[in-house]
């Protein structure tokens, strides 16, 4: 279980990397475009406008934080939907040791499935009730 869980945490947090540079690199480049308008007035130069970028880069990881993280979900968990890790036969199995409240939801989304697809009795949900 906590393999599985590790498991998908790697592939989300992959995910939230991969879209924090994307973000931080393209706000960046905006940012040095809008700086270098300023380059040439006084002694304002080319390093000077590189530098306040790469300095503010910490305060847009924050305010992207949020936007950041649903997006690294939805691109790491999409990648694990898209090669079929997520829908596994016996996805319930794997729940013995997590709380009730959990294994009832993932259950009961497993349950869903195994009746729209009509399978007889490969869903945990409907063997043990």
């Amino acid at each position: 279980m906590r393999l599985l869980d590790r498991y998908i945490a790697r592939r989300v947090l992959r995910g939230y990397a991969l879209i924090m540079v994307i973000l931080v690199s393209g706000f960046s480049l905006i940012a040095l475009v809008h700086e270098l308008d300023s380059v040439g007035k006084g002694t304002y130069k080319t390093s000077d406008a590189a530098l306040y970028v790469l300095l503010t880069l910490p305060g847009w990881m924050v305010e992207l934080s949020a936007a950041v993280a649903l997006l690294g979900a939805i691109v790491g968990l999409g990648e694990l939907a898209a090669g079929e890790e997520l829908t596994d036969e016996n996805l319930c199995s794997i729940y013995e040791q997590r709380p009730q409240i959990c294994r009832d939801f993932d259950c009961a989304t497993r349950a869903d499935c195994c009746r729209q697809q009509e399978v007889d009795g490969s869903c945990l949900l409907d063997s043990a009730s």
